[in-house]
């Protein structure tokens, strides 16, 4: 999601309804001309689909839930008033009319010069929307059927650069799990003191990737097979001991 206050453009036509129906069956009309006699025979179902599945979406009841002004004052004000928590009440809202999946960014973590300065403000940001998001589910009894993931794609280095930045680091670094499925108050692998390398229960991609759709109920080793026939395993890892709830 991106920010509610600047909403998707071009959701709904200028056009009437009548003029805008009117158009695409012109479309119709154009896309079945173009077909004819043609040694290859033009795939114009399959743009039809598209066009369809574009319009659905234009019209559909689910884009209100990108309104959150229509939540009360003191649900905004749990989030905080940023992009990123109004993206999080958003989310919350999507959820509730359907939307099984909702991805939320919040840039800026790449922190290779004046880290303290950058992250500080980043928490700010971070800490009041997912503590907002997660009281508001439990609020409303769907934190145990909601997962939510907070990650990035690697962690920092542990020493502070001639810049004051933190650079790349893949060795250890943390993800943050909450809600349907996973145990709470859990924390699984440690580095050293120093943060430099993984000691003890480290984690793989793989093995995180297991765990969620073995949260979800979904079959982390299952073998996909593509429509152009190549195989995909969801997962192979294993799900992490001790992360999930009882009766996953």
């Amino acid at each position: 999601t991106g920010d509610p206050l600047s909403p998707v453009p071009d959701t709904s036509s200028f056009l009437s309804a009548r003029r805008d129906e009117n158009r695409i069956a012109g479309l119709d009309v154009i896309e079945s001309a173009f077909a004819k006699g043609r040694t290859r025979r033009v795939e114009a179902t399959g743009h039809r689909d598209t066009v369809g599945r574009a319009r659905k979406m234009m019209t559909s009841e689910q884009l209100s839930a990108f309104d959150v002004s229509k939540e009360p004052l003191t649900v905004r004000t749990e989030y905080g008033d940023s992009v990123f928590g109004r993206a999080c009440l958003a989310a919350r809202r999507l959820t509730e009319v359907g939307v099984r999946c909702v991805e939320i960014t919040l840039s800026g973590w790449d922190t290779h010069a004046n880290n303290h300065a950058l992250v500080k403000g980043l928490n700010a940001d971070l800490d009041p929307a997912l503590a907002g998001l997660v009281r508001d589910l439990r609020k409303r009894d769907n934190l145990a059927k909601t997962m939510i993931l907070v990650a990035g794609e690697f962690g920092r280095t542990p020493r502070i650069n001639p810049v004051g930045g933190r650079d790349h680091w893949p060795n250890g670094f943390s993800v943050a799990l909450a809600g349907g499925g996973v145990r709470g108050g859990v924390v699984v692998g440690e580095t050293d003191p120093s943060g430099t390398t993984n000691v003890k229960n480290p984690v793989p991609v793989a093995n995180l990737y297991a765990t969620i759709l073995t949260a979800m109920g979904i079959d982390y080793d299952k073998i996909h097979n593509t429509r152009i026939g190549r195989t995909v395993q969801y997962s192979n890892g294993v799900p992490v001991e001790g992360l999930l709830a009882e009766g996953n």
